[in-house]
């Protein structure tokens, strides 16, 4: 478990912009590398590479609604997904039918949008903010289950004495890419060896 203060201050060991047992005590310098760390962890949660579980969430559909708005306070309550990875209805014999998942141009090309029917084939997924919507074709006609496979997110909300747990080898990846970001605000040299720890703990 590492803490905002804790990544920060690991990272700019890494980058010598602090010495060793030193600490960030400054309130305006811990506002603004909170936030660099916060504005790369957003970036790492809309690129595939860096998300690392899919786990499995499911819905029960409103006859006749579409889309289904989800996200807080939506019609399915689930943090909103960047991308719906998979997709599929339930029947009650707890079998999977595969949702094709559709692009909009695909979806635009349904003459009839309003078509229902107890198992829909088609779903696109549209990732508004701060509500995403899931449009499905034909538009299920009773209260089916959903099955999503979802993105999980590494929280961009991290206060300075907030806590958070990483998946092995993440908190790593996170220290020595952060020294990389803070390298620009502190006008700091990136040495090849902190580039290369960086970039090899994010491939892995």
């Amino acid at each position: 478990m590492a803490t905002g203060q804790s990544l920060v201050q690991s990272a700019m060991r890494k980058l010598r912009a602090l010495e060793a047992g030193g600490a960030v005590t400054d309130t305006a310098q811990q506002t603004d590398t909170i936030a660099t760390l916060n504005w790369m962890i957003e970036f790492w949660n809309i690129r595939r590479d860096f998300i690392y579980s899919t786990p499995r969430f499911t819905q029960t559909l409103t006859p006749s609604l579409n889309p289904h708005m989800i996200g807080a306070g939506g019609d399915i309550g689930l943090a909103r997904p960047p991308k719906i990875e998979s997709a599929s209805i339930l029947d009650s014999n707890n079998r999977e039918y595969p949702l094709r998942i559709i692009s909009r141009d695909e979806y635009q090309e349904r003459s009839n949008k309003t078509t229902e029917n107890t198992i829909p084939r088609d779903l696109w997924y549209d990732p508004a903010f701060p509500l995403g919507r899931i449009y499905l074709w034909p538009v299920p006609s009773t209260a089916s289950t959903i099955v999503l496979y979802l993105w999980t997110l590494l929280s961009s909300t991290l206060t300075w004495a907030g806590t958070i747990t990483f998946p092995p080898g993440y908190e790593k990846a996170v220290i020595y890419n952060l020294a990389l970001e803070l390298a620009m605000d502190y006008g700091a040299p990136i040495t090849p060896e902190l580039r290369k720890e960086a970039y090899d703990a994010l491939a892995a």
